[in-house]
């Protein structure tokens, strides 16, 4: 995911979008008082379930699943999926706003990041991200709905490692669906 500017911003992207997208189909278990979280970090994917033990094997599933095909849908592009357009400009602006409020973010956070920048190698600028999104490079080579979706299947689909940690109220039962869905997830056979 981390290595260039465009990769991760891809992939944040990916994740808003995902974000976004997942509120219709995974609300009636919010409102049930499950959740999920997918976050982007430098080196994965991070994707955890919380809530009742019996349920969240099928709420992985609905998440992973409708990942994949997201991602199908990203790559037939604006024309096939106008709607999923508009989410994905929406949620570039939305990262493009967020990224340029990081000046504002209090000392420690501003200190943490400047230190990491020192001592991680490759380490990419909070400004190489925001001329992915805008400027002379931005409108020479602008970030599609396709390209995104292009990033997200190579990080999730292409040389992947799964780790997981079933806690709490699961018995081994549970834990073995969460471990085939995730196995499911490593072989790409959502697509």
């Amino acid at each position: 995911i981390y290595h260039s500017p465009r990769a991760i911003t891809l992939n944040r992207l990916f994740e808003k979008v995902l974000r976004d997208d997942l509120n219709s189909y995974v609300y009636d278990a919010n409102v049930a008082g499950m959740t999920y979280v997918v976050s982007v970090v430098p080196s994965a994917y991070r994707l955890s379930v919380s809530g009742y033990s019996q349920k969240l094997p099928h709420l992985l599933d609905v998440v992973t699943s409708r990942m994949s095909s997201l991602i199908q849908e990203m790559k037939e592009g604006d024309e096939a999926h106008p709607a999923l357009a508009e989410i994905f400009l929406k949620a570039k602006d939305n990262l493009l706003r967020q990224t340029k409020n990081y000046i504002f973010e209090s000392p420690y956070e501003t200190g943490s990041y400047n230190l990491r920048m020192l001592h991680e190698s490759p380490a990419w600028h909070i400004n190489d991200y925001m001329g992915e999104m805008e400027g002379e490079d931005a409108e020479s080579e602008p970030l599609t709905m396709k390209e995104c979706a292009e990033a997200a299947e190579k990080c999730l689909f292409g040389r992947s490692k799964a780790v997981s940690l079933c806690m709490g109220n699961i018995d081994e039962k549970g834990s073995k669906e969460v471990e085939k869905v995730i196995k499911k997830l490593q072989k790409g056979n959502f697509l």
